[in-house]
């Protein structure tokens, strides 16, 4: 990154700061540059909101990226599922989430969603049993063909696959659902489930979360080499020309 932008300092200047003004911005860089020009100005701004180091919330209004965290909005639906796994079989790890997720990354609305219960492999067939005898269009582990079948055709459709060891997870007040990171190397991974998710809408889903969201590289770095996808899925980020940006200032962490 270029030095002149002094990105590194500028956090550290107002790390007491959650929210920062563009005049703010303006006033750092003129005490150490009193020469520096309008157009170069709104260039560092351009600049520091492309690359991810600042996120704009309102008109003049910006935030580091260090302060945007992922969650997300649970649906009831799939919190009682998960709470009834969870009652049920106590000592499996499981983890439940929704499509509609995808909605907050992109500009094109899912209109068919389907819930994900990730189960570590001992118990998927345990879990897959119970879950038919309370729910209906409950499909084990599916196939492409069974995703365009039953999953593709049907709304509300829960789809039982295995939770891989290591995953990046979180807690949202009891419910364990995936991260931001977890999310980003399965649609990579997994074609799929996530057949509406690839090619560009896959990178649609990514930039939208570097620009968006606080990405741990290292964990989902970590988490595609369980899935053994690491290099793969950091060549593809590399060469992507709507996702290097993020990665350059990430990398120079």
């Amino acid at each position: 990154m270029n030095d002149s932008i002094k990105s590194s300092v500028l956090k550290k200047h107002f790390s007491d700061k959650k929210f920062v003004s563009a005049s703010d911005i303006r006033s750092f860089y003129q005490r150490s540059e009193p020469g520096i020009t309008e157009s170069t100005l709104n260039w560092r701004i351009h600049n520091l909101v492309k690359t991810a180091i600042l996120k704009r919330v309102s008109r003049g209004m910006f935030v580091f990226s260090d302060f945007i965290e992922f969650s997300q909005d649970l649906h009831k639906e799939d919190i009682a599922i998960y709470k009834k796994i969870h009652i049920k079989f106590p000592f499996t790890s499981v983890c439940v989430w929704n499509t509609r997720v995808f909605n907050h990354f992109t500009h094109n609305m899912l209109f068919k969603y389907y819930t994900l219960v990730e189960v570590e492999r001992d118990a998927m067939r345990s879990v897959f049993y119970f879950l038919n005898e309370i729910k209906t269009r409950v499909v084990y582990n599916p196939t492409a063909e069974i995703m365009d079948l039953y999953a593709g055709v049907a709304t509300n459709t829960i789809i039982v696959i295995p939770l891989i060891s290591q995953a990046p997870l979180l807690d949202q007040n009891g419910v364990i659902t995936p991260s931001i990171e977890k999310i980003l190397v399965d649609i990579f991974c997994d074609p799929v489930i996530f057949a509406s998710q690839q090619q560009d809408e896959m990178q649609n889903i990514f930039e939208g979360s570097f620009r968006n969201y606080n990405i741990n590289l290292q964990s989902l770095l970590r988490y595609a080499g369980r899935r053994n996808k690491q290099n793969e899925i950091t060549a593809w980020m590399k060469k992507n020309p709507k996702i290097k940006p993020y990665m350059a200032s990430i990398f120079n962490k």
